[in-house]
């Protein structure tokens, strides 16, 4: 027992304040005093306006419109994709949904259960589902019904679906199928409200969970999504969460260039969110100099990590990717998305020094990549 109580101590003095506070928060206080969230009532009578959904739809068409973010919104999927048993359980589910209309499929689509808990998150996150609905030739009215469908079914804070990261992904995913829509003005207003209601009951609940006991990706990410949403919604609290969102990206990356985590894989995901951030503020011309700075760093060094046809090795934590189907696709999507900034390529060294971190060793078509422990 003394030892155990040893090793927490020991655990918990290695953990920065702000996490250990975040975790008190998490374990004590909101056992005993939740967190409350504005009811759809409170909403829809103190926030909610047809203008403001106006605004909405008319930004949403901006993203949709601009050339430069086509890769955000869809790399494409691909039919060996649904060997994936992911993939191949969305799609069989989804595609019973339109064959037959019976929203009941959606609704026990919602209560899956399965061992991997990263398969139930990503549902929660209706991961892939706007690729997916693209090749099984979704109309918008049943994207729509999916995602109603979703929020009908998923009150505030209930269950694996009021995390702040799922929250985050879904949201981006959300976006995703809107601008996708062929007509987005044809949405009908009850609808667009119950859709609006929803949004905001998600991005309340992200900001009050902000998830600073995992650094990193997920405060990022989180971030990035209310963010975002602030913005198609042009809200007051925008240029907040963009030095948020700036000052974050700047602090994940290493004076290197490389992310923190020393992850391949993290390192393309979070560099996407700062090329698509700096991408939608282009022509506002409101990218922070450093923002720029680090975000030409980390494509610097993601260059001196490239093999052979511009892939990757996968170093360090792996998880699903979140916006492509695959690192290669990742990728590739930011080989294509570097031209807008016209960042100067890396001259080719044989050998390479990451502070601390990696020495890299290029000869001919080889390369030897090796960690650094300390």
């Amino acid at each position: 027992m003394i030892l155990k109580v040893k090793l927490y101590y020991d655990t918990i003095t290695r953990i920065p304040l702000k996490q250990n506070l975040f975790l008190v928060k998490e374990k004590i206080l909101k056992k005993y005093l939740p967190i409350k969230l504005l009811t759809f009532k409170q909403i829809e009578n103190n926030h909610y306006s047809i203008n403001l959904c106006k605004t909405f739809i008319k930004n949403l068409s901006k993203l949709k419109d601009e050339k430069s973010l086509n890769a955000y919104w869809d790399f494409g999927i691909f039919e060996n994709n649904f060997q994936h048993h992911y993939h191949s359980f969305v799609q069989r589910n989804l595609e019973n949904f339109i064959k037959t209309d019976d929203t009941r499929i959606l609704e026990n689509l919602w209560g899956t259960t399965h061992d991997d808990i990263e398969f139930i998150y990503n549902l929660q996150r209706m991961y892939k589902f706007k690729e997916i609905m693209d090749v099984l030739k979704f109309s918008d009215s049943q994207k729509l019904k999916v995602i109603c469908s979703w929020i009908e079914k998923h009150p505030p804070q209930k269950g694996y679906s009021w995390m702040g990261f799922n929250c985050s992904i879904r949201l981006i995913n959300w976006i995703k199928i809107l601008t996708s829509l062929k007509d987005i003005n044809s949405i009908k207003e009850s609808s667009l409200k119950n859709i609006f209601i929803s949004i905001y009951q998600n991005i309340e609940f992200i900001v009050k969970n902000i998830e600073h006991h995992i650094p990193g990706n997920h405060v990022i990410f989180q971030y990035f999504a209310v963010w975002l949403i602030n913005f198609l919604f042009e809200d007051s609290k925008t240029e907040e969460y963009s030095k948020y969102f700036s000052d974050e990206f700047e602090d994940e990356f290493l004076e290197s260039g490389l992310h923190f985590e020393l992850s391949t894989h993290y390192h393309i995901q979070v560099l996407q969110l700062g090329v698509y951030f700096a991408l939608i503020n282009y022509n506002q011309n409101k990218i922070p100099h450093k923002l720029l700075q680090k975000i030409k760093k980390a494509y610097s060094i993601m260059e001196v990590f490239l093999l052979n046809k511009n892939t990757l090795p996968l170093i360090g934590d792996n998880c699903y990717n979140f916006f492509h189907n695959n690192l290669t696709e990742d990728l590739q999507n930011l080989i294509s998305l570097r031209e807008n900034f016209q960042f100067v390529k890396k001259e080719k060294e044989e050998i390479f020094e990451i502070r601390d971190e990696y020495i890299i060793v290029s000869k001919n078509k080889s390369k030897l990549i090796l960690m650094l422990v300390i």
